[in-house]
C-alpha cells in the first residue's frame, strides 16, 4: 500500500507541476477562442440561411448566447483546478467548489442572456426573458461574496506538519487526485459524445449532468479522504470541520439538479454552511491550541 501510493504520488508530482497546469491553461483558452468562433458562424449560419442540414441547426440561434460557449471551458478548467487542489488542503478544495459553484450561475446567465435578444413585446415577455437573468445573476453576486469571505476566514498561518504518517496521508491524497484526473476526462469525453448525440439529434443539451455526476463523485472522494484522514488524524475538531464539508458538498450537488430559485438557495445555503463550519473549527482550534491548524 505505503509503495503504491508513493509511486502514484511521485507521477502526481512529476504531472501536475506548474509548467503543465499553465500549457493545459493555454490551451483550454485557445480551444475555447477557436469553440467561440465557431459558434457565432454557426448562429450567423442559422440566421442567414435557409434550409441548411439538420446537423448545422441549432435550437438558440442568438449572438450573444455563444459568450456561453467559450464559459464552459473555463469551467472544465476550474474543475481540473479543484481536482489537483485535493492534495493541498481540504479547506482549499471546498473552497474551489463554491467557485465552481457560483461560475456555473454566471454561465447560467450568459446563456440567458441570449434570450433577450428574440424579446419582441416586453410587456408581456419580462417576467419569462428577464427574470431568470436577474435571478441568477443576484445569485451569482451573492456567491461571489460568500466564496470571498470563505478565503478571508482561511487563516494562514499553518502548522507544517512533517510527521511521516501525516506525509503518507497527503499521498494517499494525491492518489485519489490522479485517480480523478482520469476519471474527469473520461466523463469529459462521454459528455462531449452527449453533446454531439444532442445536437445531430435537435435536442438541447445543457451539460449539467457533467457537474452534477462530477460532484457527486466529488461527495465520495471527500468520504473516503475523511475515512483515511481518521488513521492519522482523530481529533474531534476536524472530523466535525471535514463532516460538515461534506454535507456542504452534498448540497452543492442537489443545487445543480434543483429547479430555480431553489437551486440558488441551496447554493448559497451549502456555502453558508461551510463559511460557518471553518469559523466555528478556527475559533475551537484558537481556544484549544492557541494557534490555526491545516490538513
Amino acid at each position: 500500500m505505503h509503495c503504491l501510493t508513493h509511486t502514484l504520488s511521485s507521477f502526481y508530482e512529476r504531472v501536475f507541476n506548474e509548467k503543465f497546469i499553465q500549457q493545459f491553461k493555454n490551451c483550454i483558452i485557445l480551444i475555447g477562442i477557436i469553440a467561440l468562433i465557431a459558434h457565432l458562424i454557426l448562429i450567423a449560419i442559422n440566421r442567414n440561411f435557409s434550409g441548411i442540414p439538420d446537423i448545422l441547426k441549432i435550437k438558440d440561434a442568438y449572438y450573444l448566447s455563444a459568450i456561453h460557449t467559450p464559459f464552459s471551458f473555463i469551467l472544465f478548467f476550474e474543475v481540473f483546478l479543484l481536482i489537483v487542489s485535493i492534495p493541498k488542503s481540504l479547506t482549499i478544495s471546498i473552497a474551489k467548489q463554491y467557485e465552481i459553484v457560483s461560475l456555473i450561475i454566471i454561465r447560467n446567465v450568459f446563456k440567458d442572456i441570449g434570450a433577450l435578444e428574440s424579446a419582441t413585446n416586453w410587456s408581456s415577455e419580462i417576467y419569462n426573458k428577464l427574470s431568470p437573468v436577474l435571478l441568477d445573476l443576484a445569485g451569482g453576486i451573492i456567491m461571489f461574496f460568500l466564496v470571498t469571505l470563505f478565503h478571508r476566514i482561511i487563516h494562514k498561518n499553518f502548522i507544517h506538519k512533517t510527521d511521516k504518517r501525516i506525509n503518507h496521508y497527503v499521498e494517499i491524497k494525491k492518489s485519489i487526485s490522479l485517480f480523478l484526473c482520469f476519471l474527469l476526462f473520461f466523463m469529459a469525453l462521454y459528455s462531449g459524445l452527449q453533446w454531439i448525440s444532442h445536437i445531430t439529434s435537435g435536442i438541447n443539451f445543457t451539460g449539467i449532468y457533467f457537474y452534477d455526476g462530477l460532484f457527486t463523485v466529488m461527495i465520495f472522494a471527500d468520504v473516503l479522504i475523511l475515512l483515511f484522514s481518521l488513521i492519522y488524524i482523530s481529533d474531534y475538531e476536524l472530523v466535525f470541520r471535514d463532516a460538515g464539508f461534506i454535507i456542504s458538498t452534498i448540497l452543492i450537488r442537489f443545487s445543480l439538479t434543483t429547479p430555480r430559485p431553489y437551486d440558488i438557495v441551496l447554493g448559497i445555503g451549502a456555502m453558508i454552511c461551510g463559511i460557518l463550519i471553518l469559523l466555528i473549527y478556527n475559533y475551537f482550534s484558537f481556544i484549544h491550541y492557541g494557534l490555526d491548524q491545516e490538513d
